[in-house]
Parts: structure tokens; C-alpha cells; sequence
């Protein structure tokens, strides 16, 4: 272009209009190139920080019966309130500054996407992990799942610049992320175990968020794991349980409602695992960079629901009042009722429409009571006497 321009004096007509065009031409690529603002960003505060964080604690226990969507573990990372993450902005002319500070998935698990999960809040943001049937999550704050395309915007900055005048960003964040195993589909009984490689690493900066920027994405601190943490999925043995009533005289029986003492008729759970407790949304376990805390977040307990159906015909489901078995020769007008409770303390009707809960110890107890109390009632004014057998099956669930 330079040529065409020098030499157009001495050139012919034809030769003058391919010299105008090409002045022409170096017209536009100048005012182009004066058009593109520069706007530079670049770190005033900490930048490049990584944190390990320590997996604990080293044992949790997960309910076989959690339904699909649920917690069985949540950890919980969190930087000062007071953490500087700043970065400073300046452009050589008047131009808007759009940039965000954003909570980001850096690299995924090592085991991809876990494929959706219907009704869960995450859903298509939930990773794999080693273990069938248990996925991970990472999220920031009050965020919901995180992964590399949807990111927790913690602030922004959307303003003009004036020129040559640097703009620095908001520097005193709260950053607080979580990491929460989730059941994605059935789990088998067993014991398994996660490894760094089951999270996600996360990692905070500054990103553009639509202005012509160099110096972005600018990294803050990236946030990975470290360590093993032990899942133990069991249960119980539960043998059948035979109660004794006892022989009772029908004239004790005087009106409609009357009853026998109650009488033990608990559930005896044997050959039990440690129930070692789990952490979720409430009540996370909280994650350090040097090892556990000297006094580490009390763990949930787990905990059973027991649900009774009797084989034979409910009387008053809330009441907890069932019918005799039809056997030969049965006796009539009364029935059996059962209780939640010790049979030496005050049982409370057993809804057979509902569940009742138990919480598990942590003590790592083979044994394992849960109280159901029984006694006989008459359901009518008149009795006569008889055999007086019943049955139920029982339900037990682990959470």
C-alpha cells in the first residue's frame, strides 16, 4: 500500500485509481485499528493459590434404603471471609469493563457425567464416581451443582473506564464450596472406598464476561482433594420373633377398650456392622487443609423406620389394632394391639400406616433392640374365650 500512495503522481489515469483505492483501503485498516480498545487486567492480590483438602472424616455408614437423590456425605470447605482476590483493570480509552468472579469445575471426575437423575436439584450436574450407584457433586455457596460450563458468579463488575485509569474489583469474598455424595441408582451391600480421583477440583477467578480483555480467566485458588474416605453399606441379621401373650381370663375384659400389660415384643437386630454416621446439607463435615480439626463435625446417626403389616385384618391402623388369626376354635371380641416403646415403659398405638423411626449408635453395637410392645384388647362388649394367635410381618429400612 505504501508504494501505491508514493508513486501516484507520475502514474497513468487507470494507474491513479488503483492508488485511490489502495489509499483508501489503508484509510479503513487505520481507523479499524484505532476502533480496538485494549483493556488489560491483571492481579493485586493473591493469585495461584491451591488448596488441598484433607477427605474427612476417614468412615461414614450409608443407608442400603436412601432413595435415589439422597445425601449420604457433604464436606464443606470455606477460605476468611476477609480473603483478598483482587484484580486491577485499565484500558487506553473510555470503554465498559464486564467481568465476573466465578466458582468453576477445572477438571471433572475421573469417571465422567453420571447420566440424569430424575427429580434430583442437580440433575445433569452430578458427576460419577468409583462406586456404582453413588455420585458427586460440587457447589459454591447457596449454588447447585457446578461442572465445567456452569459456573456460581460470586461478583461482577460492569462499569466504564476511564482512560488510563485503573478499576480494581470488589476484594473481600466469602469463598465456600461443598463436595456431596449422592445415590444416582441402587448400591450393593459392601464397603467401598473413595479416592482424591471421585471429586471434582474447583477452582475460583475472574472471568470475562464480555469485554475485549487480556489477563483473564485470572485464577485465585484452585480447590482439589486428598485422602480416602471409607463408605460401609450393611445391615442387620433380623431372625423372626415369637411374643408370648400369656393366658388371660375374658372377664377382665369389662368394656370395649380394655387390655392386658404390655408385654416385650421387640425386634432384635443381630450381627450388626458399626453404624459410623453420615454427614449431609445441615450439617456437613468440615474440610481443612492440614489434616482433621482436633475436634471434627459430629456425624449424623442412621437410623432404621420400621413399618409393621399385620396377616390378618386391621381393626384401627392408627390404634395399632389387629384382628386374631382365624384359627379353629379362636376366640372373639378381642384383638392384639401394638406399641411403639419398652414394654416397661409407656408404648405409644403403632400406625400401621406409617413408619417409626430408631436412631442407630455409633458404637459399634452386634446387637441391637427396637422396641415393640404387644398386648391383648377387646374390640367388642362381648367375648368369648379361645385361641387367641395373631402374625404381622415387619418391615425394616436403613437410613
Amino acid at each position: 500500500m505504501y508504494y501505491c500512495v508514493t508513486k501516484s503522481i507520475t502514474f497513468s489515469v487507470r494507474m491513479r485509481k488503483m492508488v485511490l483505492f489502495c489509499a483508501e483501503s489503508l484509510l479503513l485498516f487505520l481507523f479499524s485499528v484505532q476502533a480496538h480498545a485494549l483493556i488489560h487486567c491483571s492481579a493485586t492480590g493473591p493469585a495461584g493459590i491451591t488448596d488441598i483438602l484433607n477427605i474427612a472424616p476417614a468412615n461414614i455408614s450409608a443407608g442400603a434404603d436412601v432413595p435415589v437423590g439422597g445425601e449420604v456425605y457433604k464436606g464443606r470447605y470455606e477460605r476468611s471471609s476477609q480473603f483478598m482476590g483482587e484484580v486491577s483493570c485499565i484500558s487506553n480509552r473510555a470503554e465498559r469493563l464486564n467481568i465476573k468472579a466465578v466458582w468453576r469445575v477445572t477438571r471433572g471426575s475421573a469417571y465422567g457425567m453420571a447420566d440424569p437423575v430424575p427429580g434430583s436439584p442437580d440433575n445433569g450436574r452430578i458427576y460419577k464416581t468409583s462406586v456404582p450407584g453413588i455420585g458427586v457433586v460440587v457447589s459454591a455457596g447457596s449454588s447447585g451443582g457446578l461442572t465445567e460450563n456452569v459456573a456460581h458468579t460470586l461478583a461482577t463488575v460492569n462499569e466504564m473506564l476511564s482512560p488510563d485509569t485503573p478499576k480494581s474489583s470488589p476484594g473481600t469474598v466469602k469463598l465456600t464450596a461443598y463436595a456431596t455424595l449422592v445415590k444416582i441408582g441402587p448400591v450393593q451391600p459392601g464397603i467401598y472406598t473413595f479416592s482424591d480421583a471421585d471429586f471434582p477440583q474447583l477452582s475460583y477467578r475472574w472471568e470475562n464476561n464480555g469485554s475485549d480483555i487480556t489477563g483473564l480467566p485470572h485464577r485465585v485458588v484452585t480447590v482439589g482433594f486428598s485422602g480416602n474416605i471409607t463408605m460401609n453399606v450393611q445391615t442387620c441379621q433380623t431372625p423372626d420373633v415369637n411374643v408370648a401373650l400369656g393366658s388371660h381370663d375374658i372377664t377382665r375384659f369389662t368394656n370395649v377398650g380394655a387390655t392386658t400389660s404390655w408385654v416385650d415384643a421387640s425386634i432384635v437386630l443381630v450381627n450388626c456392622p458399626v453404624f459410623h454416621g453420615y454427614y449431609k446439607t445441615g450439617n456437613p463435615s468440615q474440610l481443612y487443609l492440614n489434616g482433621p480439626p482436633a475436634t471434627p463435625t459430629e456425624a449424623l446417626s442412621n437410623s432404621v423406620r420400621v413399618r409393621i403389616t399385620p396377616a390378618t385384618q386391621v381393626v384401627n391402623a392408627a390404634a395399632g389394632i389387629m384382628t386374631l388369626s382365624p384359627d379353629a376354635n379362636a376366640a372373639s371380641g378381642v384383638g392384639i394391639q401394638l406399641g411403639w416403646g419398652s414394654a416397661d415403659a409407656t408404648p405409644v398405638p403403632f400406625d400401621f400406616s406409617g413408619e417409626n423411626t430408631l436412631p442407630l449408635p455409633k458404637t459399634g453395637q452386634a446387637t441391637i433392640r427396637i422396641p415393640v410392645s404387644a398386648r391383648y384388647i377387646a374390640t367388642e362388649n362381648t367375648l368369648t374365650p379361645g385361641k387367641a394367635n395373631g402374625a404381622a410381618t415387619f418391615m425394616v429400612n436403613y437410613y
